[in-house]
């Protein structure tokens, strides 16, 4: 039944500065559905807790990816990240053939070393790996020179050397600003627009 609004009816809507907090939860078919709906709500709480509470602060949203093998990856970011224009480039560029589908897992293998406890800590809670400086050790720099590593592994040498602003140069670009917008944040965060993606594509398939 078609309803209509008096005139001079008061609306409450959200204004231009309104943001939202999303919490996003991906699973393979045969994960139970009210294990990703807990999954959503937790995410949810993720993006909307504070930065130093290892959260992402609000007007953020975060993701949680169950994979069928029962890893659980999970990331987030700010909206105002390059995440998910990262996330969508690389998904069009695997789509086209010219980044291999194994891009992500082998920036994985190269980057999570890194972010492993080399021997036992003494510590009762070990800190959690974070992209930041620590005893000499720059993430920011290393990882620039992986992720140029990795491409060279995982793309075509006329695709990768043709023009300076083609699209290999934008995928660089749109890495090393989402890197620096990961700062101080964990490695998963970097990975995840990779890693999703992949699972995404490959899911649809």
């Amino acid at each position: 039944q078609k309803r209509t609004v008096p005139r001079g009816y008061q609306l409450i809507v959200p204004g231009k500065n309104a943001d939202v907090s999303a919490g996003i939860a991906i699973g393979h078919m045969h994960t139970p559905l009210q294990s990703l709906v807990e999954a959503a709500r937790e995410a949810e709480k993720a993006a909307k807790r504070a930065k130093e509470k290892g959260g992402y602060g609000k007007s953020a949203f975060a993701v949680h990816l169950y994979k069928r093998s029962g890893e659980v990856l999970r990331w987030g970011a700010r909206w105002s990240d390059d995440a998910v224009k990262l996330a969508d480039f690389f998904g069009q560029l695997t789509d086209d053939k010219k980044l291999s589908a194994k891009f992500p897992y082998a920036l994985a293998a190269n980057l999570r070393p890194y972010a492993q406890t080399p021997h036992p800590t003494l510590e009762a809670k070990p800190k959690p790996f974070r992209i930041e400086p620590v005893n000499g050790f720059d993430p920011q720099q290393v990882f620039a020179r992986e992720f140029e590593h990795v491409l060279r592994q995982q793309s075509d040498d006329k695709w990768r050397s043709a023009d300076v602003n083609n699209e290999a140069s934008t995928l660089r670009t749109l890495a090393q600003t989402y890197l620096k917008d990961c700062d101080h944040r964990g490695l998963d965060d970097f990975l995840g627009p990779f890693l999703t993606t992949t699972f995404i594509r490959k899911a649809s398939d």
